[in-house]
């Protein structure tokens, strides 16, 4: 069986030689396993692109396809930090021309960060850091980035989700480390005055399936509205499940990896990051599975 699945892997990729940015790497026979043949693509991914010329600007899909392909491979069977290494390998090389050091990394972001898979964030870390320690680089980029690695390293998983100050209906202000329960996941939810935050804000309102955790202390919701407008913020605010915990938080977005409205992260009872840019269905399923099993 683990034959006819190498066979099959390398097929996939070693096919995607034509019309691609460079050639692309085909592991030996020595590679018998899944792993060693996915880990040898990956350290020799870019042996045959040439770094050291600016990638021309009709190659641009390539490049994306290029570096989808490899972060593919990572995904499917290489090691952690051999995909680590290999991509600060990369990013050491391509230092030598400046356009193509912050191509890769603005690829990476497309790929990686604006992906909802918060594992994929180590991953990122690489690019992400690399401009932002390059002391070449234009200042505002470098800010850029590092706001980004910032944000991240807040609410990685598995760790606290940053503590911040949010006004309550009441026009009390109360701390997030407050939220924390004996039992209970908390459902940090993330949202603005626009309409795609009011739909998915309805819909978890609504859910039938939602509303039972929460009536059977499983879940606690816990909305926090981007804003420091007091006006929008009193109308909103009458029409949110009376059940949950509301408040509003403008500096939250600076605070932590909030990437797209609305923003939904789930936490444990001790407020620590299960997972994060996930949907109200994502959600769903997490407790389905759970009661499933």
């Amino acid at each position: 069986m683990l034959a006819i699945v190498v066979t099959m892997f390398t097929i996939a990729f070693a096919g995607r030689a034509q019309n691609t940015l460079f050639a692309y790497p085909v592991a030996p026979d020595s590679c018998t396993t899944l792993e060693s043949r996915c880990n040898y693509s990956v350290q020799h991914f870019w042996d045959n692109c040439n770094l050291s010329k600016p990638f021309k600007a009709e190659n641009d899909s390539l490049l994306v396809e290029a570096m989808d392909t490899w972060f593919s491979i990572m995904a499917a069977g290489a090691d952690a930090n051999i995909a680590i290494s290999s991509a600060r390998d990369l990013m050491f090389k391509a230092r030598v021309v400046q356009a193509n050091f912050l191509q890769l990394a603005m690829v990476s972001e497309i790929l990686l960060f604006r992906q909802p898979n918060a594992r994929q964030d180590e991953l990122y870390l690489v690019f992400a850091e690399a401009v932002a320690s390059d002391n070449s680089v234009k200042k505002d980029i470098r800010e850029y980035y590092k706001n980004q690695v910032k944000r991240i390293k807040s609410t990685k998983l598995g760790e606290p989700f940053p503590d911040f100050t949010f006004v309550g209906i009441d026009g009390a202000k109360h701390k997030f480390s407050e939220m924390a329960t004996e039992k209970a996941a908390v459902l940090l939810m993330v949202t603005d005055g626009e309409s795609n935050s009011s739909i998915e804000r309805m819909r978890l309102d609504a859910d039938v399936t939602m509303n039972m955790l929460i009536d059977e202390g499983v879940m606690k919701v816990v909305n926090i509205v981007a804003t420091d407008t007091p006006r929008q913020w009193d109308k909103d605010s009458q029409s949110y499940a009376a059940r949950w915990t509301v408040g509003a938080c403008k500096d939250l977005l600076t605070q932590a990896d909030v990437r797209l409205m609305p923003c939904i992260f789930l936490l444990d009872n001790n407020l620590n990051v299960i997972s994060k840019n996930i949907t109200v269905d994502h959600i769903k399923s997490l407790f389905d599975n759970a009661r499933a099993k």
